[in-house]
């Protein structure tokens, strides 16, 4: 009967380690979404500072081409489409499947 015990202890870590790194997962996440939003804020700034001094059209003629160069412009896509399946998975092993909890 002890075994079980033992057996159901160590399930019950595994499933709280689980848990902790689902949790780290998504603040990581997180944090990779808000770093990107204000990397896009400070191109956008930069541009428009320099177009101001230089008397130039710098943003209009080159936001397009730097939305290309950098991978997480618009929204962060990628990263909001990771980010809802960790909670889809959170919210099915830790919630029981009820996204309210």
């Amino acid at each position: 009967h002890r075994l079980d015990d033992t057996i159901s202890g160590k399930q019950k870590s595994r499933r709280e380690d689980l848990r902790r790194e689902l949790c780290d997962l998504f603040l990581q996440y997180h944090n990779l979404k808000v770093y990107a939003s204000i990397n896009c804020t400070g191109v956008r700034k930069i541009l428009k500072k320099y177009d101001k001094t230089m008397h130039d059209n710098l943003k209009e003629t080159q936001l397009d081409r730097m939305k290309n160069m950098l991978p997480f412009w618009d929204g962060t896509p990628h990263v909001e489409g990771n980010m809802e399946k960790l909670r889809d998975y959170f919210t099915l092993y830790f919630c029981n499947g009820d996204s309210n909890e």
